[in-house]
């Protein structure tokens, strides 16, 4: 009875794991406080969670939902075991994060001390041939598209994305794993995302064969830069225009914010501007004929009278035609220094944008890969690189084995055999 009772506490509380992950970053939280905890009840007494029961959380709900951060979390720090199978489906975690066609997930499954590529499901598929198969039920239409489009998928985007992964499970296939695979092609974006080691390695040994063609050389010094297409340019010309269009309205925003917050009152902002009372001992007031005039057009604020016209001020009853210029001019002031700050703004905006871009451009000039670069390297500059090089994040490390009083606790798991050999 006590036996049960542990094993319905340790489901609700892989249960609660795996919809936790499913959540990515909103239920990051929440998943880091869950994995702390070393007792649990199921609306009883509490029970103490076996030790590293963290190993058995399974990785379904972050692989349906392509949340890699989440995952590298249940594996580098909880120790999740990716070697987990359903019983009843055959399904491991890559199983299930191609099922989805989640591409990121399944590529950082299979870094080197992961997923295997090559283990099979209940149909006896490997994760290429059900990569495969499920293009083909999407090139057929035999999934349902209406209840993917009611749920916001774009089914020309799930085709894309599903040939893109049969493509790479594919290429891994015929590799002979993904070591292998990602060995021969360690620049690839998806390689360096999962396996970032491999990119630094091959970074290595690039600097390496710089410097020996750099100590040949001796003088020699020869850079050879790709020529940027039209097309090319015409698409930074125009990335650069939504970034500095992006960065006016930014400015321009915070601007008028700023000169708003700094109003003064209307009666200060009158006083100010001089227009005083005329009367024998009322120079320091504001003569009434304004405040009245303004009140009369609805201007109880300075950013109310920015928005008068001066055919409103000229209609005003009461005042002389000469106090309705001076309220005009008043109005055109205050107009002129909200202008100004603004175009001062967007200005400094603009400029620090195309600060930012020249200097991008000159640090990531493009230089054809295919010819020979022969040049010289300070030797201290080379050593410098190279260790820089050398930091680069490492493959995590193999999680412990599941402990025997944890698999017996769990029910429809069993884990996945060792590759042969």
């Amino acid at each position: 009875m006590a036996n049960s009772y542990q094993q319905r506490v340790l489901r609700r509380q892989l249960s609660a794991a795996d919809y936790l992950g499913s959540r990515g970053a909103d239920g990051i939280d929440a998943l880091r406080r869950l994995v702390a905890e070393t007792e649990a009840s199921d609306g009883e007494a509490l029970v103490a969670l076996p030790r590293n029961w963290q190993c058995a959380i399974p990785l379904k709900g972050a692989c349906m939902n392509g949340h890699v951060r989440t995952l590298a979390y249940l594996v580098d720090a909880c120790r999740a075991d990716v070697d987990l199978v359903d019983e009843e489906t055959g399904d491991t975690a890559a199983h299930v994060a191609v099922s989805w066609g989640r591409l990121d997930a399944v590529a950082w499954l299979l870094v080197p001390v992961g997923a295997r590529h090559d283990v099979r499901d209940r149909a006896g598929l490997t994760l290429a041939g059900a990569a495969r198969r499920r293009l083909e039920l999407l090139d057929r239409g035999d999934i349902d598209a209406e209840r993917l489009r009611a749920r916001g998928m774009d089914i020309d985007a799930l085709r894309d994305e599903g040939a893109q992964l049969a493509k790479l499970l594919g290429a891994v296939e015929r590799a002979g794993g993904w070591s292998a695979f990602a060995a021969k092609f360690p620049q690839r974006p998806r390689v360096r995302r999962a396996a970032p080691w491999l990119g630094a390695a091959s970074d290595r040994a690039a600097l390496a064969v710089c410097f020996a063609n750099a100590v040949r050389a001796k003088d020699v010094v020869k850079v050879v830069e790709v020529k940027t297409t039209a097309a090319q340019q015409r698409k930074r010309a125009n990335a650069l225009s939504k970034r500095i269009a992006a960065a006016e309205y930014a400015a321009a925003t915070a601007a008028k914010a700023s000169i708003r917050a700094d109003d003064p009152p209307l009666e200060v902002a009158l006083l100010n501007a001089g227009l005083t009372s005329s009367a024998p001992g009322e120079h320091n007031l504001v003569d009434p004929v304004f405040p009245r005039a303004l009140r009369w057009l609805n201007a109880t604020t300075v950013d109310d009278v920015r928005s008068l016209e001066r055919e409103e001020v000229s209609q005003v009853d009461g005042p002389s035609s000469a106090d309705r210029r001076k309220l005009w001019l008043f109005c055109v002031a205050q107009r002129e220094a909200l202008e100004t700050a603004v175009t001062e703004a967007t200005k400094t905006a603009v400029a620090e944008v195309r600060e930012l871009e020249a200097v991008k451009r000159a640090a990531s000039r493009p230089v054809d890969p295919r010819a020979a670069i022969a040049f010289r390297v300070p030797e201290a500059c080379f050593v410098r690189i190279a260790r820089f090089l050398y930091h680069a994040p490492r493959p995590p490390p193999t999680p412990p084995p599941l402990d025997a009083e944890i698999l017996g606790l769990l029910e429809g798991f069993v884990r996945r055999p060792p590759p042969p050999g």
